[in-house]
């Protein structure tokens, strides 16, 4: 980390996902609610169905999980995504964003992960004929 007029410039990426709160991130960029553990479309590509989801991962970091193509992105390669810029600048802009701008800036709490991530399952009945 160094300073930068009287502001700490996160320089790392985990040193900068500690330090904002990753939701409100998401929110500011999307412009849209954040829902965790929900399947949605996919806020970085065209796609009418919903094959994504944000969770937590056992780090406490937002993810966003993309069932297509199997991979799961943090908060800043999403962002960088849906801006159409490279990772760094996505950084940047986050950093001048929520902790160089921030009026009355105070960390965050760690997003803890939950225990168990509930699920729902169906049954269903069906009666058994003579071949069964």
């Amino acid at each position: 980390m160094f300073k930068a007029n009287e502001q700490i410039y996160k320089t790392t990426t985990k040193a900068l996902l500690e330090n904002v709160n990753q939701i409100h991130v998401l929110e500011y960029y999307f412009n849209t609610q954040i829902e965790l553990n929900v399947n949605i479309c996919s806020p970085i590509r065209p796609d009418p169905n919903p094959g994504c989801r944000l969770s937590i991962d056992k780090d406490g970091n937002v993810i966003l999980f993309d069932y297509s193509k199997g991979k799961s992105y943090n908060i800043i390669s999403v962002i960088s995504e849906k801006l159409g810029v490279s990772y760094n600048d996505a950084k940047l802009d986050i950093q001048i964003n929520f902790v160089v701008k921030a009026k009355n800036y105070v960390k965050p709490a760690k997003i803890v992960p939950p225990e168990r991530i509930p699920f729902k399952v169906y049954a269903k009945k069906q009666e058994i004929s003579q071949e069964d």
